[in-house]
């Protein structure tokens, strides 16, 4: 569905209000009970299918991972970013930040017996030149019952995360052999 909305902005131009877009998903190949008398969607498109198509059509996903790499770009060496997370995509999308960004604990003697490119499976930090990594500070918090009562529009799902910006204590690569995955057996 997502694919056909962009071929429709391709060939006709972006919608300029919503009417255009309700235009554009009546075209031919769209089923007609999808729609109630007024035009509008009906229940069985649901939220979640129209989230995702907004997010895949406007690049939510890899805007929230670009700000999230230009946040810590910009932060200091002990910074801390506090993070809003409103989906459980959003949340793969922070743990998988970490995971980029993390290294291994100081004066861990197994990280320090690995190869550089079992190293750099384990720590995709440590095939970067990167001079920072990130570390999750505490647990997540969720809102309070009061929270959500004053703000009717926040969901469940709401969380909040604290990361901060470390100093990076492994060795900086400027050439490391592209990472091959080991075999399985």
């Amino acid at each position: 569905m997502a694919q056909e909305v962009l071929d429709v902005q391709f060939t006709k131009g972006p919608f300029l209000n919503h009417l255009d877009f309700m235009k554009a998903v009546r075209e031919p190949g769209w089923r007609a009970d999808q729609f109630l008398e007024d035009g509008s969607l009906t229940r069985k498109m649901g939220k979640n299918a129209i989230r995702a198509m907004r997010r895949y059509l406007n690049g939510e996903l890899e805007a929230f991972e670009g700000v999230l790499h230009a946040a810590f770009d910009r932060l200091a060496i002990g910074g801390r970013c506090l993070v809003v997370i409103q989906s459980g995509v959003e949340k793969s999308i922070v743990y998988k930040f970490l995971e980029m960004h993390e290294q291994p604990p100081r004066g861990s003697k197994s990280a320090a017996s690995l190869s550089v490119s079992r190293l750099c499976q384990l720590y995709p930090l440590a095939a970067t030149d990167l001079n920072y990594s990130v570390n999750h500070l505490a647990a997540e918090a969720s809102l309070t019952s009061f929270e959500r009562a004053m703000n009717p529009d926040a969901t469940e799902s709401v969380r909040l995360m604290v990361l901060e910006k470390a100093p990076r204590t492994l060795p900086k690569r400027s050439y490391i052999q592209p990472l091959t995955r080991p075999t399985d057996r």
